[in-house]
């Protein structure tokens, strides 16, 4: 809740208009995500950032809702959003500067599925008119940060 409340602040001084969710159900991140990709058409630069639970499974990788049930790896594709359904609705607005921010690659509060599971996310293709920017390298897991936020939310304001 920190990172958010640190990002919407800091984006508000940049003259951003914020959609901020805080501890969401599936739900409840659905329809934020819906109210801004409505919103997309209307802006030259659009920005999605997410600091919660994240992980990847078989390659995809799913933002974890406050409200997932995740005891089989197939429960992914139903209790969870996939990354690509946010990157998805920026390929609408190519003309746009569209920035896509995961502070999410932190250890999978859940257990593991396999021996050797796959850590943090997945890197993403890049799309036309789209930036991607990790709190981590591929497949490694994020900084929590000795204060109030994250590691990479506290660098990421300052700049």
């Amino acid at each position: 809740m920190n990172d958010a409340n640190l990002m919407e602040s800091s984006l508000k001084e940049l003259g951003f208009d914020v959609i901020k969710r805080l501890n969401a159900g599936k739900d409840e991140m659905l329809e934020a995500i819906r109210e801004f990709s409505q919103k997309l058409p209307y802006y030259n630069v659009a920005l999605f950032y997410y600091a919660g639970h994240g992980n990847q499974v078989d390659g995809t990788n799913y933002l974890i809702p406050t409200d997932a049930i995740l005891k089989e790896k197939e429960d992914c594709k139903f209790e969870t959003i996939k990354v690509d359904f946010v990157v998805e609705e920026f390929e609408k607005y190519q003309e746009n500067t569209n920035i896509v921010i995961l502070d999410a690659c932190r250890d999978n509060p859940y257990r593991a599925w396999e021996r050797g599971g796959e850590a943090g996310f997945k890197a993403l293709s890049f799309t036309n008119g789209t930036i991607i920017s990790f709190a981590t390298s591929e497949g490694a897991t994020a900084a929590d940060g000795k204060g109030a936020n994250g590691l990479f939310t506290e660098e990421l304001v300052q700049q």
